[in-house]
């Protein structure tokens, strides 16, 4: 946690250096895989925003919170990824994994057949509890970050990675959280 800490201070002190620049600041942290991650950002607006390769741009890498009824009522969480597909690219396969901590955590996407709309492919990760360390994250007066690497193989088995950040600022996780708490009195811990 040290580290994510560290690397949030310095996204802090590049947007705040950056000023009205118009060139996009970056900053690098390092994965639980050992890989050095730029993480790029607006410096206008202060947020994260999607890495691109000369196939792939990164639209999205979002988190989703689901209220749930069954078995009892609970907030279940998930992740929804968007990439666009350059110059009629078409995948063979696309992983998606989280490699925030120590050692890399889990795979949140393994499709073997990805289809495209419109050159855009979305994907989903399974629906989990919002519950233990993710509720402790969640509940944190500090940002989030989360990095995930995301695997395109192409038809001809070529692999090519782009590491892609999400930043969970504390006032976005309040009004989520504070969304779904209406009405349900049982998260309210």
């Amino acid at each position: 946690m040290k580290k994510i800490t560290v690397a949030l201070a310095s996204i802090a002190v590049v947007v705040y250096l950056s000023g009205c620049a118009s060139q996009p600041a970056t900053t690098s942290v390092r994965a639980a895989d050992g890989s050095m991650v730029t993480i790029p950002i607006d410096p206008t607006t202060g947020e994260l925003t999607g890495v691109e390769s000369k196939n792939v741009i990164v639209r999205g890498a979002n988190l989703t919170l689901l209220p749930e009824k069954n078995p009892a009522p609970h907030i279940a969480y998930n992740w929804m990824f968007s990439l666009e597909f350059k110059n009629q690219i078409q995948p063979k396969r696309i992983t998606v994994e989280d490699v925030t901590g120590t050692p890399s955590r889990l795979l949140k996407i393994d499709d073997t057949s990805p289809s495209l709309q419109d050159r855009i492919w979305t994907g989903l990760s399974v629906k989990a509890p919002l519950d233990g360390d993710n509720l402790t994250d969640f509940r944190s007066q500090y940002p989030w970050l989360t990095i995930f690497k995301i695997g395109i193989t192409l038809q001809d088995d070529t692999v090519s990675y782009l590491y892609q950040a999400a930043l969970h600022r504390p006032d976005a996780k309040e009004r989520m959280y504070k969304l779904l708490l209406l009405g349900n009195p049982f998260l309210a811990m």
